[in-house]
């Protein structure tokens, strides 16, 4: 990974220590190589926004730990704070909802969010494809790729709509490389 601004540096710092201790599922490592893969699968896909490089380090922040869309805001700006919104799980349903309404639920938010923010899920989902393919292929083909082709959908359509998109050379790589993950 490298680091291109002191905004970044900040953001791998702050999402090191709020998911210190935290592991990943499947393979043990320490979770913050997740959050450090999307920024990276962003980076070589051709996004340059420093924002969004630190959204992608943040993303899990607020979902994952104690965190606040506050604290984000207040350390990071607001840009920021409101990609990490559009990429966290509705909290009250983590708890109570099922799975089904969660992703319903996301899935809306996405069909909305800024460019970013659909470049910053796209790479998540990249990442947890290579993951989850590798480690619970069971999961992956019953249950995961069906939820992500269809929130895939979602994101191509909002993309193609919207009129605050462009389709740049990044974003397609990364659309090209999430239809990759899917095979």
């Amino acid at each position: 990974m490298s680091i291109n601004t002191h905004l970044e540096t900040v953001a791998y710092w702050f999402a090191h220590n709020k998911h210190s201790g935290q592991k990943r599922k499947y393979t043990g490592q320490p979770y913050i190589l997740h959050p450090v893969a999307v920024r990276d699968i962003l980076a070589e896909a051709g996004v340059t926004d420093s924002e969004v490089l630190c959204a992608a380090l943040l993303h899990d922040t607020v979902e994952d730990t104690d965190a606040t869309f506050e604290e984000i805001e207040k350390i990071f700006g607001r840009e920021i704070m409101e990609l990490v919104w559009y990429l966290t799980d509705y909290k009250l349903l983590q708890k109570e909802g099922n799975r089904a309404t969660r992703k319903l639920i996301t899935e809306i938010r996405l069909s909305r969010a800024p460019v970013g923010a659909v470049q910053i899920k796209l790479a998540d989902m990249i990442d947890n494809a290579k993951d989850l393919s590798q480690n619970d292929p069971s999961f992956y083909n019953n249950v995961f790729k069906k939820e992500k082709e269809s929130l895939y959908m979602t994101l191509y359509d909002a993309l193609l709509q919207g009129e605050q998109y462009q389709l740049s050379w990044s974003t397609c790589q990364l659309l090209e490389k999430f239809e990759e993950s899917m095979k």
